[in-house]
């Protein structure tokens, strides 16, 4: 997925056209100027709570950023659990599943991630999220070579049970 244009540039633009500051567009979203400062500067990875109160702030829909956030901070930055685990949660209240779907692969490429997904998965999966249970746990079997996750020795229990619409 390739964007013409970035969260940075987006929201520069939105306060240019608003002719607001930084100060006052951290007033109206009620957002933090560092956060504003990190978007604007790209200096650091900042929360998906904080990027919802961005959204917010320049009165999009809710997840409107969450395909450059993935593509501009979660790919091209260092992978942090921290980030991506709420990112998860978020987008699956929001039901953006290509987003999950988006993580899911990026996650997979490191190792470590695959049992902090597959708990995902589970709690997805004890909360009746099905569509996002199955996701996570659909890509962690390919990544980990089979439903019996050979190289983790998870078995997930979406493959035990099932459940309706699967």
């Amino acid at each position: 997925m390739e964007h013409t244009t970035t969260i940075r540039t987006e929201l520069e633009q939105f306060m240019a056209r608003e002719d607001l500051s930084i100060t006052q567009f951290c007033e109206m979203a009620d957002v933090e100027t560092e956060t504003v400062h990190a978007i604007l500067g790209k200096k650091m990875l900042f929360s998906v709570e904080q990027l919802d109160r961005v959204t917010y702030g320049m009165r999009l829909n809710p997840g409107h950023f969450y395909g450059h956030y993935i593509e501009e901070y979660l790919v091209q930055a260092a992978h942090d659990w921290r980030n991506i685990k709420p990112f998860l949660y978020r987008c699956e209240e929001l039901n953006k599943l290509d987003c999950i779907q988006q993580i899911s692969y990026l996650g997979l490429n490191n190792a470590t991630y695959a049992p902090l997904l597959f708990e995902v998965a589970e709690d997805f999966f004890k909360h009746d999220k099905h569509a996002a249970a199955a996701l996570l746990y659909k890509n962690i079997v390919k990544r980990e070579g089979g439903p019996t996750f050979r190289k983790t020795g998870f078995v997930p229990v979406s493959l035990v049970y099932s459940w309706p619409g699967a």
